[in-house]
């Protein structure tokens, strides 16, 4: 899976995929402006986006009635370089009509533990944890 990043100014770089989709980082360090996410945020997102890809297809295989799906994610770093996450936290917030919770947990639990290769990749360096909330609607 071949990336290009390219330097734009500052501390602001310029990512292309294989697929051809284009995204921007940037950093308040070394005199950089921070007009876009910082590399390290990337991660965290790229986690929710992971999960909740496997996470939705899932619960869709479940014949949940799901409208909603909010994955908030905190992180803490090292202070030493390379201040890689040493504490995760995610919290799963799931809406919708007549869900059942244990089908709910499950589905969490197969995207977070066994389909997201972030989410792996995090626990090798981090005290990783994550709840679900199941929120119903009438």
């Amino acid at each position: 899976m071949p990336v290009n990043v390219r330097w734009v100014e500052k501390s602001a770089f310029a990512a292309r995929s294989e697929g051809n989709h284009w995204i921007m980082m940037d950093s308040t360090f070394n005199g950089g402006d921070g007009a876009a996410p910082s590399p390290i945020e990337y991660v965290l997102m790229g986690l929710g986006g992971c999960s909740g890809i496997d996470l939705v297809a899932i619960l869709q295989k479940m014949r949940q009635d799901v409208t909603g799906v909010d994955i908030e994610i905190e992180g803490v770093r090292a202070d030493e370089h390379p201040r890689v996450y040493v504490k995760v936290h995610v919290r799963y917030r799931v809406r919708g009509r007549n869900l059942n919770p244990a089908r709910i947990q499950a589905a969490v639990e197969l995207a977070d533990e066994e389909y997201c290769a972030i989410a792996a990749m995090l626990r090798k360096t981090a005290d990783y944890t994550y709840e679900v909330v199941v929120e119903q609607e009438a």
